[in-house]
């Protein structure tokens, strides 16, 4: 009797010595669809000998491994994906229901158009089988999510538009606006800091700064701002102290977008 309760004893502390196992899995994208191929992952847990894989729809339809080959989807529907991953002592086996969607059936962009740098195009997509419209930059356009956008591009390029549908299959075209680079950088020839609320500061005015440096002097060379921030201007103060009014030397460094280095100065007049 004592034998058998050791070997019993032995089975047990074997059977401990193994991890149970746990099948669960992770795909690379969500959102599925016809004539997508997806990569799948174990993430299963424990010790394991075999993961067994099924692709119902998939085109391989099986697989053994822990990571298989892309999978790939030629048919809309829902699919289920199992993982049956075995240890020494366990078993388990995960699936998930893989939704393949459908793209819309057409889409055209009209727009291609030539403006000056600063100007605005006018874009527009027809779509036909689909939701909902996703202009590329976003940032680029006044309704980013409209079938009709208006972009400022600063150089020429494809203004992008993406058709989805409701499974969020996109379809996707371009319009190619083209921009007349002018390099209309300046910088007003007056202003008045007197807490009216207009024209308080001296800015750099014009698009297209990648990076610059602007400075002010007074009449006897004297350094009485410096940015490199066209986003800063200056209000007539040195140190705190505002300055009576005069004219004051400027000089601007830059590079524009498209790599142009050029230098300017000039005058401004500071007024009360």
């Amino acid at each position: 009797m004592k034998y058998a309760t050791a070997f019993i004893a032995l089975l047990l502390l074997n059977s401990l010595s193994y991890a149970q196992v746990v099948a669960d899995f992770e795909r690379n994208d969500t959102i599925a669809c016809i004539d997508d191929c997806i990569i799948f992952s174990s993430t299963s847990t424990g010790d394991i000998n075999n993961f067994d894989w099924t692709f119902v729809g998939g085109t391989p339809a099986t697989y053994n491994g822990q990571y298989p080959p892309p999978i790939c989807f030629n048919t809309a529907g829902d699919f289920l994906v199992t993982l049956t991953v075995t240890g020494p002592n366990s078993q388990s086996t995960y699936s998930e229901t893989i939704h393949v969607g459908t793209y819309p059936d057409s889409m055209e962009v009209i727009g291609d158009t030539t403006i000056e740098m600063g100007g605005t195009a006018f874009l527009l997509a027809t779509g036909y089988g689909g939701a909902s419209y996703n202009w590329i930059p976003n940032e680029l356009y006044d309704c980013p999510t409209c079938d009709g956008a208006f972009a400022s591009p600063l150089l020429t390029q494809y203004c992008v538009v993406e058709y989805l549908s409701l499974d969020g299959c996109a379809i996707r075209d371009s319009a190619l606006v083209t921009v007349k680079f002018i390099d209309v950088i300046d910088v007003p020839n007056s202003f008045s800091p007197n807490d009216n609320g207009v024209n308080e500061k001296v800015f750099v005015k014009g698009p297209g700064i990648e990076k610059m440096t602007f400075r002010i002097f007074d009449r006897y060379g004297a350094l009485m701002f410096e940015t490199k921030d066209q986003e800063e201007g200056w209000d007539g103060t040195m140190n705190g102290q505002a300055l009576n009014p005069g004219a004051f030397l400027w000089t601007l460094e830059y590079t524009l977008i498209d790599g142009v280095e050029a230098k300017k100065s000039g005058t401004v007049t500071l007024y009360k």
